[in-house]
């Protein structure tokens, strides 16, 4: 690329490359990648992380981390059906992660998708430590939820 700061992900595509750095490099970078055809994407402006993930999650469909980010700042943003769409990939990656399922939970709940949303908290009941806050929130949440789904 011809960056030489100390900090900076680089991916390259077969169709596009892009450097992700910090604010300490934004000139520098700018000023290196000038005529290269790699896009500068500065981190810690908005989108831009979010931007990050999703590269890494469109070039490779076996990378856990970027779904499970993904599906967390979706949900965040109040986008269920995304946060579920992530998170489920992230799920079928990786189905003992406590976090994917709880976040898929969530999403389905707010989804109107109770039954589901269910599978889901009792999946975090079966993996989650005993005293975290994701198996207590599951363990509220499914006895809300008894009148309108039944443990499977």
């Amino acid at each position: 690329s011809g960056f030489t700061g100390s900090a900076g992900d680089l991916v390259i595509t077969a169709r596009s490359a892009g450097l992700w750095t910090d604010g300490r490099y934004f000139l520098q970078a700018g000023e290196q990648l000038s005529g290269t055809g790699i896009k500068l994407f500065k981190m810690g402006n908005k989108g831009v992380a979010k931007q990050k993930f999703e590269q890494a999650a469109s070039m490779q469909s076996d990378l856990f981390e970027p779904r499970l980010y993904l599906s967390r700042i979706a949900f965040e943003a109040g986008d269920a059906a995304g946060a579920h769409r992530w998170a489920t990939q992230a799920v079928a990656l990786y189905p003992h992660h406590y976090g994917a399922q709880f976040i898929d939970g969530r999403a389905l709940d707010a989804l109107g998708k109770p039954r589901e949303a269910v599978e889901r908290y009792n999946a975090v009941l079966q993996l989650a430590p005993e005293q975290s806050s994701e198996r207590q929130y599951c363990e509220a949440r499914i006895a809300e939820l008894s009148g309108t789904a039944t443990k499977p």
